[in-house]
């Protein structure tokens, strides 16, 4: 047997004297009374534990038992709401008041499933119904209101408002829906009047002087809005939205400089949430990328919300978004990172501030930021990539080769990330010796993106260095040098692969080429030309690129060598 618990029970025998009805004037046989009693109470319990279908069967035997037991209509009804039979329902609840006229409940729901169903010329009726039963409810006064609006009777809904103003006096909400429907009519004085005359009621209530004001700016009306703002900000002078009002207000009348101070006190204010301040600030994002004087201040007014707002993270990702529009990159890191440590879970926040380190070529901070963002979000994959990035600059090769392959493991559907982390990959391989899986990396980068001059470069340049597959090398190389004709290290990779394959007359050539492009302090560059005038014939001329290279600073360690023996040195 299935325990029920006693206040379910003790609730529905409560409701039993209000469900036994008389048929016709004709009082029900003991016997079909407790076979009533019984079913009613079974499909109560039956209901509370959530078998509708089993309550439904119940109550329709209440029915063919007793079939004017109002309570039960009810109940049905009650069930077809849950399951949002709103149609069906709206029948159960009319025959329930049907057959007890008097029942607010039954009334009430039977509104609820009218207005439910758009249905409100025939909820007006049920409203008003309750409204002259209860004339100072203040829930039926609003459906019947509402009803009245809602089926195109704003006339009555005024008239009806008035009715209840005159009885129970000035109520906000009446009249700020009374507004509503001057103002959708285009009604403006009549809507002024109404929260004038909510003002006269309630002096101190700055809402209304807003909203007043508002009203008169959009009226073309700025003297009579402008006096509005004015009464309020002297009754309330640190109300923050007041203050946001009358930044908007002399922005419309262009007085800037009067519209920037009440904005700044707005920021500055502590009692302006700064979700609002926010959304504020985004809404100037936009026309601060163009404008240089609108991001002078949103800038302004970040450094207003960092200071009004120190601990939360929000005014730091903003007040960075803004410091890093103005490439303003250091400063912004300052700001991300503050919003990192009080809050660490937005990723987008540890993106921008790896992107920074990269801009900033960071490589130590990099590291650090991405250690850190590997540890709190180990399942994106762009983390791994600055990690591989930064251990790579820093020589720490083996560790960025294991940054790159867990990276690589973790990234789905997104083959421009694919490619840069496996040419990556492929660069701290090649640094590892571990040329077999250098090449078979930036093979596979080249599948994701066969255009990638970077990727062709570094893999032609290292394919010249091992002296193999020259052929392959020479194409790939051509090709960064179509995608990018004057850059200075394709000219200088192309000219070294030519070289390598003995074609020294073309090598100098396209060498040349890149000293011009802007490789003139390189000292690799430098080299490789004295290489090439070497095997050309040329010593003198190629001690002179030699001795150059030396003094650049970054050419081979043979350099001394081959200046002092003034020969190549294989």
């Amino acid at each position: 047997m299935r325990f029920i618990p006693t206040i379910v029970v003790f609730i529905v025998l409560l409701t039993l004297p209000q469900v036994f009805a008389q048929k016709k004037g004709e009082e029900l046989s003991s016997k079909a009374a407790m076979s009533f009693t019984r079913a009613f109470i079974d499909a109560g319990k039956e209901k509370n534990l959530g078998n509708p279908q089993a309550a439904l069967e119940l109550y329709q035997r209440c029915l063919e038992i007793d079939p004017t037991a109002s309570a039960v209509y009810y109940e049905i009804g009650q069930i077809y709401q849950s399951q949002q039979r709103n149609s069906d329902a709206e029948q159960m609840y009319r025959k329930a008041t049907e057959l007890e006229e008097d029942n607010d409940w039954y009334q009430l729901r039977l509104g609820d499933m009218l207005d439910a169903q758009g249905k409100f010329k025939e909820s007006t009726e049920v409203w008003e119904k309750l409204y002259e039963a209860h004339p100072r409810n203040l829930q039926y006064i609003d459906r019947y209101g509402t009803a009245l609006i809602y089926s195109g009777k704003s006339k009555q809904a005024i008239k009806f408002y008035d009715k209840v103003e005159s009885e129970m006096g000035v109520n906000q909400s009446l009249s700020v829906t009374k507004q509503k429907i001057y103002l959708r009519e285009n009604q403006l004085d009549k809507a002024a009047e109404e929260i004038q005359k909510l003002i006269n009621a309630y002096p101190k209530e700055t809402d209304y002087y807003g909203m007043l004001a508002d009203l008169y700016s959009k009226s073309g009306k700025p003297e009579k809005a402008l006096e509005t703002y004015e009464k309020a900000i002297e009754i309330d002078p640190s109300n923050p939205f007041i203050q946001l009002s009358l930044a908007e207000f002399y922005d419309r009348q262009e007085e800037f400089e009067k519209s920037e101070k009440y904005l700044d006190l707005a920021f500055g204010n502590k009692e302006l949430d700064i979700d609002t301040k926010v959304t504020i600030l985004l809404r100037l994002y936009r026309s601060a990328e163009q404008d240089l004087e609108i991001r002078s201040q949103a800038l302004k007014l970040c450094e207003i919300l960092a200071e009004t707002h120190p601990q939360n993270p929000k005014a730091a990702a903003v007040y960075g978004d803004f410091l890093y529009l103005d490439e303003k990159w250091s400063a912004a890191r300052d700001q991300y990172v503050i919003a990192v440590e009080k809050d660490p879970s937005k990723f987008v926040i540890w993106s921008q501030l790896l992107f920074i380190d990269s801009e900033l070529s960071d490589e130590k901070s990099m590291l650090k930021h991405s250690t850190q963002a590997m540890e709190y979000f180990p399942s994106q994959p762009v983390p791994y990539l600055f990690n591989g990035l930064a251990n790579n600059q820093l020589e720490e090769y083996a560790d960025a080769a294991k940054s790159l392959r867990m990276g690589i493991s973790l990234v789905v559907g997104n083959p421009p990330l694919s490619a840069q982390m496996l040419a990556s990959l492929g660069d701290a391989y090649h640094e590892l010796e571990r040329h077999i899986s250098s090449d078979s990396c930036y093979d596979l980068s080249l599948r994701f993106d066969p255009e990638n001059p970077y990727v062709l470069n570094n893999y032609a340049y290292f394919l010249a260095l091992r002296g193999e597959r020259l052929d392959e090398a020479l194409k790939m190389s051509a090709k960064t040098l179509e995608l990018v004709p004057n850059s200075a290290s394709y000219l200088d990779t192309y000219g070294w692969v030519l070289y390598k394959a003995g074609n020294y007359e073309e090598a100098k050539k396209y060498l040349k080429q890149a000293l011009e492009n802007g490789a003139a302090s390189s000292g690799e560059v430098l080299e490789h030309m004295g290489d090439t005038l070497y095997k050309l014939g040329k010593v003198n001329e190629a001690v002179d690129y030699w001795t150059k290279a030396r003094a650049a600073g970054d050419a081979s360690e043979n350099i001394d060598k081959k200046i002092d023996a003034q020969e190549l040195l294989d």
